[in-house]
């Protein structure tokens, strides 16, 4: 993902955090604060491109969660139209049966007409055949022994001629035929309607089928839409997981710095505090070794230790615990490169196993100032201060000299 935190340069940043050595003395301090405060800088920064992160991914659920919606409310519009067009086709499909049973009525009774007809047709033939027999001209029955009566080219005189019961038998004719007729339009008028009624029961079932596609349709859009927001869910899921762990060691980190920090700042509190004997400390470490008898690391018996070991990395400063003048600077036996100062009123003090000089002898120093670098010189198993404050040369415990 675009802008996503790099892993492997948080995990260094953490690495190289936690593995810096603690400086502790006060001229690097400042610096050390502010490799610290980059870091974090960095660090931020990076939890920033995480922050866009989860941003985009909200706004593209969101967006999801919109599509979403929207196919939800285009599924139910299809399916309001399907149960609407269900209706309609079932109405029209009783519209279709009455249709039908009425055209099968309409047949019937146009059966029974043209069965009247026939039979009336057969009794006019009987009576042309009888009347010719006798020698009558009775044209009212050539008429009926017509095909049709509406096709005779005969006028009203000739009709005046026909008996009574012969005008009567005619008038039911002519009824019949006209019945015939109409029955005949009306039949027709009922095939119409339901060859109308069909074709619209078709153009019913093809929006059907029309709907039913779209209703699919609409069906495979949501089943994706929900796929893919499943797929950023779990992407966020994992994003979020990722970041809260980083944060939880980021804020770690930040703890220990900031405990390192005011440990360092304590020492350098303590290093520049002003004894009631005006001493402070020549270094910031906590003593390792005290004032008094003791295993000599390297000799290996007991003997008096008569100063104080105080921890101190290699090439760290190491200042005068008061004003003086410098009487010593050189290596001196088991010391190693050792700085002794004369505070007058037969006080002095020793700094040993230094790895270098700043101070020559002879010189006149305040307090506070650097004489030498911390080291192992001599006789010393690894880099730390051995200090000791004499009186007339009898050395004693340096602790009730240092500020607390």
């Amino acid at each position: 993902m675009n802008g996503s935190l790099s892993r492997g340069v948080l995990v260094a940043l953490v690495l190289i955090v936690a593995l810096s050595p603690a400086r502790v003395n006060a001229d690097d301090l400042s610096d050390d604060l502010e490799d610290v405060v980059d870091r974090i800088r960095t660090l931020s920064s990076q939890i920033d491109d995480v922050t866009v992160d989860r941003s985009d991914l909200a706004a593209r659920i969101r967006a999801a969660d919109g599509s979403l919606g929207r196919l939800l409310s285009a599924i139910s519009g299809s399916e309001s139209a399907l149960s609407r067009l269900k209706g309609e086709v079932e109405d029209s499909e009783g519209l279709l049966v009455d249709l039908r049973k009425q055209l099968l009525e309409g047949h019937a009774r146009l059966f029974e007409t043209r069965t009247a007809i026939a039979q009336e047709r057969s009794g006019a033939v009987r009576a042309a055949r009888a009347a010719y027999v006798r020698g009558r001209n009775d044209f009212a029955a050539l008429s009926f022994a017509a095909e049709k009566v509406t096709d005779i080219s005969v006028g009203l005189v000739y009709l005046e001629r026909v008996s009574v019961h012969t005008r009567r038998d005619l008038t039911v004719f002519l009824s019949l035929e006209r019945s015939e007729d109409e029955q005949r339009a009306k039949v027709a008028e009922q095939e119409g309607q339901v060859t109308v009624e069909l074709e619209r029961i078709d153009v019913i079932q093809a929006d059907l089928s029309r709907v039913r596609d779209v209703l699919n349709t609409d069906k495979k859009l949501l089943e994706q839409s929900i796929t893919s927001l499943g797929s950023l869910l779990r992407e966020l899921d994992v994003e979020l997981g990722e970041f809260e762990g980083e944060l939880a060691a980021l804020e770690n980190e930040r703890l220990n710095i900031k405990r390192k920090i005011n440990v360092e700042q304590a020492r350098q509190q303590a290093a520049l505090a002003v004894s009631d004997s005006g001493f402070t400390r020549p270094v910031p470490g906590r003593i390792t070794s005290a004032f008094g008898p003791r295993v000599h690391p390297i000799l290996g018996y007991t003997r008096i230790h008569e100063g104080i070991d105080m921890a101190a990395g290699h090439g760290q400063s190491v200042k005068s615990a008061r004003g003086g003048t410098v009487i010593l600077a050189r290596n001196w036996g088991g010391y190693g490169r050792t700085v002794v100062i004369d505070h007058g009123d037969g006080m002095s003090t020793l700094y040993a196993h230094l790895s270098a000089f700043q101070v020559a002898k002879g010189e006149i120093v305040p307090g506070g100032i650097v004489v030498g670098k911390a080291g192992s010189s001599g006789m010393a198993s690894g880099a730390h201060l051995h200090f000791e404050v004499m009186i007339d040369g009898d050395p004693v415990d340096p602790v009730s000299y240092l500020p607390g």
